[in-house]
């Protein structure tokens, strides 16, 4: 693992082309009183704080759940959390993608990274950022180093993450859920710094269907940080709200794939982040980045079949800009699949503690007829949309 990582921010690919924004915030429920700030600039929090990026359809929209404890308990048996179901990576063809940033040029606004046509009624095109330095957990776990390696060899196959109980592996967890149809799935997650210290990112698709339904999410989430083996050393963390984007809760739009799910503190543990230690975040710095981490807890994969859902795997490489002009997404190499969802991509990973900094998370593969065509793996841009959601979601 490479400990220095480069992020070069290129401006909006079309900010001559007018698009409508998709970036809103969208779901919460029960928000807690924040207890640590994060390491924001004074700058950065009055440069998108408050407002939500991109136009005035960036409102937020909430909804309100009522799932106690116990009924969450209740519902998450031991037998239940092993037969989750891994969720899908996705499977998305370029023509998909591309109808769907068509669909939103009919309206002209904003990108995902806030770039615009300024006749579009859009903000101004300058760049946006927030960012946030990683912190450990508030008494050591274990000593040693993160244990992806440190070096700056690509690993696009992916490898067993074997150092559980330090940082990444103990900020790093699979993100359970009761579905709209009854059933259990199953994602990955990384906790990421947040004043409320309970705060999990993952994929827009982990949190909500992005069928149009509207903004009633998926209920009953647990969090279980460092499940490698099906081990749940620091226990679980309940359910408080979710965010995501109206662009995947509406649309079902890739480039708007991204979430925040706030959990209560635990009694025994206390708040999540004071445990097992949280990753710090890069919104708005551009899709390029020269070495990142891909963490997950994949059951399926492109060409694999030793994958079960149950262990931490990584890959490692650059994630760069995926291509063409009206392409938003960013892209790495790696072949895990289903059940990765969510997982983080760690920009700036320190190999002697495990520290570094969210700047995509799993999203979707390009497939055919539901099958992975290639060892690329996707993520949504992490610009306005990304800042949007965290706004809301970690206060």
């Amino acid at each position: 693992m490479h400990s220095t990582t480069k992020a070069v921010h290129r401006p909006g690919k079309r900010s001559l082309r007018g698009r409508a924004c998709v970036a809103a915030v969208a779901m919460g429920a029960l928000g807690l009183t924040g207890l640590l700030a994060p390491q924001v600039t004074a700058a950065d929090r009055a440069d998108g704080a408050d407002a939500a990026r991109g136009s005035s359809a960036a409102a937020v929209a909430a909804t309100r759940g009522n799932t106690t404890d116990a009924e969450i308990d209740r519902f998450w048996t031991k037998e239940r959390i092993r037969q989750a179901k891994a969720v899908d990576v996705p499977t998305v063809s370029a023509a998909q993608i591309k109808a769907a940033q068509e669909k939103r040029d009919e309206g002209g606004a904003t990108d995902p990274d806030g770039s615009t046509n300024q006749n579009s009624g859009g903000v101004d095109p300058k760049a946006h950022s927030l960012s946030a330095a990683a912190v450990g957990p508030a008494m050591a776990t274990k000593a040693g180093t993160s244990g992806a390696g440190a070096n700056v060899l690509a690993v696009d196959r992916a490898k067993r993450f074997n150092k559980q109980g330090t940082m990444p592996a103990t900020t790093t967890g699979k993100l359970l859920f009761e579905t709209n149809n009854g059933h259990s799935g199953s994602c990955s997650g990384s906790a990421i710094v947040a004043d409320n210290r309970n705060t999990v990112w993952t994929a827009g698709h982990c949190v909500h269907p992005g069928d149009g339904s509207g903004p009633d999410q998926y209920k009953k989430f647990i969090f279980i940080p460092d499940a490698d083996n099906a081990k749940e050393p620091f226990g679980q963390w309940k359910f408080e709200r979710a965010v995501t984007t109206e662009g995947w809760m509406d649309n079902g739009d890739h480039e708007f794939d991204l979430a925040g799910v706030e959990f209560r503190s635990q009694s025994t543990h206390g708040d999540l982040q004071a445990a097992v230690g949280a990753q710090g975040y890069k919104f708005g710095y551009g899709r390029d980045w020269d070495d990142v981490t891909d963490l997950g807890f994949p059951g399926d994969g492109y060409q694999r079949t030793d994958f079960d859902g149950q262990l931490l795997w990584y890959c490692q490489g650059k994630a760069e800009d995926s291509g063409p002009f009206w392409d938003d997404r960013m892209v790495t190499r790696c072949d895990m699949g289903r059940g990765s969802s969510g997982g983080p991509w760690l920009a700036e990973l320190d190999p002697s503690n495990g520290h570094g900094r969210i700047v995509g998370v799993n999203s979707h593969r390009n497939g055919k007829n539901g099958q992975y065509v290639d060892n690329n793996l996707y993520s949504a841009d992490h610009g306005d949309a990304a800042i949007n959601v965290y706004n809301n979601i970690s206060k």
